[in-house]
């Protein structure tokens, strides 16, 4: 019998910046290879347009929290909402670029 594999959150702060957000988060979709994964992402009340109706048509994401606050407190409001084992603290502006386990 094989051990399931570990929760891990994957967990993005962003504000008002869709295009790294996009290319991040569809990066990480398209490279990641792992079973268990959450996946939550804070907007930060972003007011850039098209930023909610990109998060609301994710709809296999785990969490979207809107709430207007500074940078440490929305890393913070993810941490507090992360179900996982580990927890994975992505800046919206890194992206993967090689696929695997």
């Amino acid at each position: 019998m094989t051990k399931p594999s570990p929760r891990v959150s994957i967990a993005y702060p962003s504000w008002n910046r869709l295009h790294y957000l996009r290319a991040a988060v569809e990066s990480a979709r398209h490279c990641i290879d792992y079973p268990n994964l959450e996946w939550l992402i804070s907007g930060n009340n972003s007011t850039e347009p098209g930023v909610r109706m990109y998060l609301d048509g994710l709809t296999w994401l785990d969490g979207i929290f809107m709430k207007e606050q500074a940078h440490a407190a929305a890393m913070n409001e993810l941490v507090e909402a992360a179900t996982g084992k580990y927890i994975f603290i992505w800046p919206d502006d890194v992206r993967f670029v090689v696929q695997g386990p």
